[in-house]
């Protein structure tokens, strides 16, 4: 049975609105970032689903997972370059509408 499953990624706007910044489904991940830097989370996560299952990694076993696993270094950098432009291009939406607003 295949199942679709979606957490929605969501940032808050400088007036504290609640934006959706992104949808992942199954297979996805979240939180690469914060992994990698140790710093806050920059998003809220919230499951569409109630049988939404999530694995967490800690950082000491991401780490080692990397140095195991060298060929994954490239795909995580480029994920984590492509949330980040995401995260730029919406920042600059959310900016945009609170000025014409």
């Amino acid at each position: 049975m295949n199942l679709l499953v979606f957490i929605y990624l969501l940032l808050f706007s400088e007036i504290g609105k609640e934006v959706e910044f992104v949808q992942l489904s199954v297979g996805d991940s979240f939180g690469e970032i914060s992994l990698l830097t140790g710093l806050p989370r920059t998003v809220s996560a919230i499951a569409a689903s109630d049988n939404t299952v999530l694995l967490r990694i800690r950082h000491e076993d991401f780490v080692e997972v990397l140095n195991l696993y060298q060929n994954i270094r490239f795909d995580i950098l480029t994920l984590v370059a492509e949330r980040l432009k995401e995260t730029e291009k919406l920042s600059q939406q959310l900016a945009d509408n609170h000025h014409h607003s």
